[in-house]
């Protein structure tokens, strides 16, 4: 028997599923409890939310299972085969593990079937249009690159596999037609004539005279449409026949003799048995869609054993027949003798029921010849009133709606739908205005969000902010509430993720709320990573474009799956990848696949992974300054450069675990880079993943569940393959041939499809103890007591089916049972208001990002609003009194005015952000006028109005937006400053003691500046001194550091290796060239022959043949460079070294001849008194001599100690040794402001240094580029700087070090090259502070500019001029006494 229990609450059929429960299992409930219970769902949300619902109600954990139906009857056929086997062995049929045909296995083997006949014979197949394959392949065809693309060709393939799992269960006539080797092509132009002559005879577009003539006598097809569906057939025909034929029909055995068991054909043994090995009754549980086979299935297995439905169905009457209200009216004007017999019954279920409609529909059909003697079905009605049920549920726009599909009688329906229309308003009493002959639906106005409610915001972020507020409000409203009584529907949930928990943290939200949320029917991101991290082994490398840059390869390192598994912490592995950059990785793994890139000639390989990984693993076992050819003791190419690794330096020994992890990674990928295009069997190629990546750098995710899930993807796809392998060895037949089983692909396609597979198992949908987040569809016919829908868009919803080039079904009508994507999406919107308890609301973006166009809701949320305008009764109190003393035409003036207002009832626009101005106030009513139609418009629209607005003030912004709104109110604290400037008054304090320090009249400095320290809250310390005069050069950013994020100058970083020396990597060379030049390096006399075409080979072979270990090791340290990641890649590593070092030559050429021609016109003066002329005299020895290192004196780090009284700080710099009393310098820069300052403190910083036997001590910097400003050191390049007493120099540092440590407490307004020029040239406009952009032109303000950003935060609405007028001072002694100390050359 078949017995469907119809009822329109879901949990009065839990209840009747319980009760069966009891019934079947066990005589008691506590005996039944442990008996199984197995219920097919239409999904596992609904499976798992039915087992813990029954626990609830039961009261005691249970033995409930549910199942999908395919699974189901799969194992059903098992069981009955079996029992057959057993009584006919010779004849027997076993049934596969799992069924055949699946998705994945049809489209690898189309996939493996289409490359071989692409291999063999493409050129064939594209130039016959004849030919069945030559529709598919030939828009595939990349005409530039002559070949049909593979990843185009795979796509296809999908298609194609959905669309025969699709004609599964929706046109299986058609798979047995083809598998038999029948033709289609008669029945394919038969349904497009019969479509033809239904849109001819329903159709309101006529066909234009040119169609016409195109189509043919007994089609409106055109012909070239004709062409492509019997081109389809014939291509479906063909693929289904060769690859799944035979395979189809051993599936249609199967079925075959299931039924033979079941009715006797097998013997009343194998009957008997077949029907004990089968449940008592078949439990299937609102079921909203189901195909008309499998419904055949069902309505023969009732012949057999009990089936019993539990339907969910919204209405009680019968309504398998209506048609859609718009197409109904449009049909009565053009075709009013076709259609009188129809109806369209209810507005919402004939517009958005369709799917529910046709399973209604095809039940109802099972009923004709029901009761004869073969079998029978039985309808059970249970179907709950909302409005006078035991549940006590009030009276409210929600229920009424749900009432009103249900149509109850008349009088239920009248009386509980006018209760409390204008009870906000004026009374309680309602009459009708208007006769209906069917009860229709009335509103209250009181509560805009009580049961139903559609909002209109600007953006998804706005909808979630405000749904967060009014679930908040509805929770608090009645503590029996649970967060798990709140549902969230989206149509996309996964696209939304990450700005839903922006919203709903996990721990308090800005409101101060904990609303915990759970994200249904999107990916773990657990097994999102781990399968990424598995992937990355392949896919990095293994692409023929794969790049492999440095950004790609972080973000994989970076993957916690990834560095978890080789027991890394995040930390670890960023050093990791800083390590990796510093050592220069920016692109390719290797030599070898570098290679394929880059010119022949060019071996240059320093920017790439394994460069840099060789760099640290040496940088670990063998730091030194000297490059190594320990790894790479050879040549690339005759005359080629003999490749070597410079270490890194810098690596500790706590960094061990970090270059093991990556050392292991290199291997695991040069192991695999060249796996991903191998083409192999597909079980090899899921064997090979778990055995070479997986079990080798994974072991430690095993007993993960994301790993679980991996592995149970992997077995299910063995599992399928097994199944279609031999399918004849399953029949007994000794002719047995693999059919499935023998598939080959490149492991590139097997590992985007274990991929997808994986990550199609989503987290689990059913409500937990937290609110709950999932996609339309997903928890249909659950119950919530609040539903809420967001992003209901007309573009995001509902979604539209893609246009299927490869669908056959396309060409005829719809038929029964067909199912679509905006039909299903109708359906769950449908559902969800018929499942919801208490309150809907729906949200969508009703304001377009620019705040002047008004945009639609999605086209179900527009039928809704349509059909409550168009179909509700709408009611007035007796006693409303709103028409003054002109009642007679009451009724009818509130008919006209109410279907305009419901828009505006239902619909609130809101604010485009919390603290918007309108979410605090209430704009001013308008005043009441009762005069006509007019006058009662603008006063019920008055009262929609306040009530919406008395709602919201139930919904208070988080105290943040409120604050907000506070600041933006209250001009007084506009004023509020973010940064407090210092006063004119502290700081002509602060320059006071700056200037007293350095006077003479400081005879107490270690008391005075104990003072200073206590004045001004300089700390004791250590610094650098590069660090500590960054206060000069930058003292916006010296303030900001610690108290806001800085963009940093280097967060852009160049993907591909430099090509090309820019200034920062000139600059670099240079020092590097000076440095060396000081150690010694270029004093050789052999240097200077050397082949400057071919550089680095004349140096190697120096070194080859010298004796000389000092000499060795000086022309190694130059080698070095070749080796770093200073030099371009490609040609310029072996070009421009000398290059740039025959500028450097030409440099310190100049810097000699600039003072010898200095000390001859010294002589020629015979002014020996002349400061200079001493000067000159000590660099006789210097003057005279050839080496380049007696022009660039060595230096060094050294430690500065400053103590006075209690005040102790050091300073680090670089100076030079103590054996030198003049300090030569030649600096890669241009002569400005800030460099000559940095200059003297280092030259301070070296008087102080321990070396008493020279009382004397005089430095020279040359510059390479001359100062450029207006100034008297215009033109100028080389500075001299004299002796400065210690004291003198130890209190100028203890300035600059208070100025440093004070700027940090308060922003100093001022940029050292207008400071300079201030106290040199007397300017007081400020050519660089008040610069709005760069000199050079460029749209770029420079951070010397008070227009820069961060001056802009800090100096606000303060007068920059002024600001750096009183700043000025404190700079006035550091200058005054560098200049007193300085002499220049003219």
């Amino acid at each position: 028997m078949f017995r469907i229990i119809q009822s329109n609450d879901t949990d009065t059929l839990i209840d009747h599923l319980i009760e069966h429960y009891k019934n079947a299992t066990a005589p008691t409930l506590g005996l039944s409890v442990f008996s199984p219970f197995t219920v097919i769902v239409p999904s596992m949300v609904l499976g798992d939310w039915l087992g813990k619902t029954i626990a609830t109600k039961v009261g005691i954990s249970t033995l409930f299972m549910s199942e999908f139906w395919g699974k189901y009857q799969w194992q059903m056929t098992q069981k009955v085969l079996e029992q057959d086997a057993k009584i006919y062995p010779n004849d027997a049929i076993s049934v596969p593990e799992v069924a055949v045909l699946s998705a994945s296995i049809m489209k690898w083997r189309i996939f493996g079937y289409l490359s071989g006949e692409i291999k063999a014979r493409q050129r064939a197949i594209l130039d016959d249009p004849d030919d069945v394959l030559h529709f598919l392949l030939k828009p595939l065809y990349d005409k530039d690159a002559g070949v049909i693309v593979e990843q185009r060709l795979w796509q296809v393939c999908d298609e194609l596999s959905r669309v025969y799992v699709r004609y599964l269960t929706h046109r299986p006539h058609w798979l047995l037609a083809w598998a038999k080797g029948h033709s289609l092509g008669d029945d394919v132009q038969a349904m497009m004539n019969d479509k033809a002559r239904f849109e001819k005879a329903f159709s309101t577009l006529r066909p234009s005279p040119d169609e016409v003539e195109e189509a043919d006598d007994d089609s409106e097809f055109p012909q070239w449409l004709q062409d492509h569906y019997l081109a389809l057939e014939r291509l479906l025909g063909k693929l289904w026949h060769e690859l799944f034929g035979q395979t189809y029909l051993y599936r249609e055995q199967l079925e075959q003799r299931f039924w033979q068991a079941l009715s006797g054909e097998r013997g009343k043994q194998v009957e008997t048995l077949a029907k004990d090995a089968l449940p008592k009754c078949l439990y299937l549980f609102t079921v909203q869609q189901i195909p008309q086979v499998e419904l055949d299935f069902l309505k023969r297995f009732s012949l057999y054993r009990d089936v019993v439905l539990f339907h969910f169905n919204p209405s009680r009457l019968f309504w398998a027949d209506i048609v859609d209200k718009n197409w109904l009216l449009t049909q009565q004007i053009i075709n009013p003798d076709s259609v009188y017999l129809k109806d369209y019954g209810h507005g919402l279920l004939s517009r958005l029921g369709k799917e529910s409609r046709e399973t209604f529909a095809m039940l109802a059909d099972m009923t004709g010849g029901a009761d004869s003697d073969e079998w029978q079905i039985v309808w059970q009605d249970e179907f709950v009133s909302h409005l006078t049920g035991e549940q006590g549920e009030k009276y409210s726009v929600l229920n009424g709606l749900k009432q009103d599909i249900l149509m109850l009688s008349g009088e239920q329906t009248t009386q509980s739908l006018s209760t409390e229309l204008f009870k906000a308003l004026q009374g309680d009493d309602l009459s009708p205005l208007a006769d209906k002959s069917r009860p229709k639906t009335a509103l209250p106005l009181q509560d805009t969000s009580r049961s139903l409610s559609i909002h209109a915001c600007h953006s998804l972020k706005r909808q979630l902010e405000i749904a967060r507020l009014m679930i908040a409000k509805y929770l608090n409203e009645d503590d029996d509430r649970q967060l798990s009584d709140v549902v969230v529907l989206l149509p996309d949930v996964a696209v939304a993720e990450d700005l839903i928990r922006s919203v709903f943290p996990s721990g308090a939200g800005v409101d101060g709320l904990t609303l915990p949320i759970k994200i249904t029917g999107t990916t773990d991101k657990a097994i999102d990573e781990l399968v990424f991290a598995i992937s990355g082994f392949y896919t990095l490398l293994g692409d023929a474009s794969a790049r492999f840059y440095a950004e790609d390869v972080y973000e994989w390192l970076l993957t916690p799956a990834l560095y978890e598994s080789f027991g890394l912490s995040f930390e670890q592995m960023k050093k990791g990848c800083d390590l990796l950059t510093q050592a220069g990785f920016r692109r390719g793994f290797d030599e070898m696949h570098l290679q394929n890139t880059l010119a022949p000639q060019d071996h240059d390989f320093r920017y790439s992974f394994s460069y840099a990984l060789d760099r640290i693993v040496l940088g670990f076992l063998s730091p030194s300054e000297m490059p190594s050819h320990a790894l790479h003791p050879f040549s690339h190419a005759q005359n080629g450069l003999k490749e070597a690794v410079l270490p890194l330096l810098g690596i500790s020994l706590s960094d061990e675990p970090i270059i093991g992890a990556l050392t292991s990674i290199y291997q695991g990928l040069a192991d695999n880079r060249l796996a991903l295009e191998r083409v192999d069997y597909v079980d090899r190629l899921l064997g090979d993943i778990e055995h070479q990546v997986i079990n080798r750098y994974f072991a430690l995710h095993h007993q993960s569940i994301a790993m679980r899930a991996i592995f149970n993807t992997k077995n299910a796809i063995m599992a399928s393959l097994r199944a279609n392998k031999w399918y004849d060895s399953h029949t007994g037949k000794e002719s047995a041939k693999p059919t499935g089983g023998d598939i080959k692909l490149s492991l590139k396609f097997v590992l985007k499809s274990l991929s997808d597979s994986v990550k199609a198992q989503a987290i689990s949908a059913e409500p937990a103890q937290v609110i709950t987040f999932a996609r339309f569809g997903a928890l249909r016919s659950i119950p919530f007591g609040l539903t809420v829908m967001l992003d209901m868009n007309l573009a995001s919803f509902p979604r539209q089916d893609k246009a299927v080039r490869l669908d056959l079904m396309k060409a005829g009508l719809n038929r029964r049972g067909d199912r679509y994507n905006e039909d299903d999406d109708n359906g769950a919107f449908l559902d969800a208001l018929l499942c919801t308890r208490d309150r809907v609301l729906i949200f969508y973006n009703g304001i377009s990002a620019d705040g002047q166009t008004v945009l639609l809701p999605a086209s179900p949320v527009g039928e809704l609003i349509e059909f409550l305008k168009t179909d509700a009764l709408w009611q007035v109190p007796d006693d409303a009194n709103i028409f003054g003393d002109n009642t007679d035409n009451s009724g009818q003036s509130l008919a006209n005015v109410l279907p305009n207002l419901l828009e505006s009832y239902l619909t609130t626009y809101h604010a485009p952000t919390a603290f918007d101005h309108g979410v605090f106030y209430q704009n001013p009513s308008v005043a009441r006028d009762t005069g006509g139609d007019d006058e009662l418009y603008r006063y019920l629209n008055e009262q929609i109005t306040q009530n919406k607005h008395n709602y919201n003030k139930s919904l208070p912004p988080p105290p943040l937006w409120c604050r907000v709104r506070e600041v933006l109110d209250n001009p007084r604290h506009s004023k509020v400053r973010t940064v407090t400037l210092p006063s004119q008054a502290e700081l002509t304090n602060f320059a006071r003691f700056m200037t007293y320090n350095l006077s003479a009249d400081n005879q107490d400095p270690d008391n005075f500046i104990n003072k200073l320290a206590q004045a001004f809250n300089i700390p004791n310390g250590q610094e650098q001194l590069s660090s500590v005069l960054q206060v000069v050069k930058y003292p916006v950013k010296v303030y900001l550091k610690g108290k806001v994020n800085l963009a940093k100058d280097d967060d852009v970083i160049n993907r591909d290796e430099p090509l090309v020396l820019d200034k920062l990597g000139e600059y670099g060379l240079h020092e590097l060239f000076i440095s060396l030049a000081s150690l010694g390096v270029f004093d050789d006399d052999s240097f200077s022959g050397l082949d400057q075409d071919n550089l680095l080979n004349s140096i190697q072979k120096l070194i080859d043949n010298s004796t000389d270990e000092t000499q060795r090791e000086k022309l190694q340290a130059f080698m070095a460079l070749y080796y770093d990641d200073v030099i371009p890649a490609g040609v310029p590593r072996l070009s421009l070294p000398a290059q740039e070092l025959q500028k450097f030559f030409d440099k310190v050429q100049n810097f000699q001849e600039t003072l010898q021609k200095t000390w001859k016109k010294l002589q020629l003066s015979n002014e020996k008194d002349n400061e200079l002329y001493g000067i000159f005299e000590k660099l006789q020895t210097k003057l005279s001599a050839l080496n380049y290192s007696s022009w660039v004196t060595p230096s060094s780090d050294d430690t500065v100690s400053l103590k006075f009284g209690e005040f102790y700080y050091q300073l680090s710099a670089k100076v030079s040794d103590e054996t030198h009393d003049i300090w030569l310098n030649i600096l890669p820069k241009r002569a400005n402001a800030y460099h000559l300052l940095a200059c003297f403190a280092q030259h301070l910083c070296w008087q102080l240094t321990l070396n008493d036997h020279i009382e004397q001590k005089i430095s020279l910097w040359q510059f390479y580029k001359p100062w450029e400003s207006a100034s008297p050191y215009k033109e100028k390049s080389l500075f001299i700087f004299k002796p400065v007493d210690k004291t003198l120099a130890k209190l100028w540092l203890v300035n600059l070090i208070a100025i440093f440590e004070y700027g940090k407490q308060t922003p100093l307004a001022f940029n050292i090259a207008d400071v300079f020029d201030c106290f040199t040239n007397g300017i007081t406009y400020l050519p660089n502070w008040l610069a709005k952009e760069s000199k050079f032109g460029k749209k770029y303000t420079p951070l010397d500019s008070s227009h820069h950003p961060y001056w802009q935060f800090v100096l606000q609405d303060s007068d920059p001029k002024k600001s750096f007028e009183h700043t000025l001072p404190i700079m006035e002694s550091l200058i005054e006494t560098m200049n007193q100390h300085l002499k220049i050359l003219d």
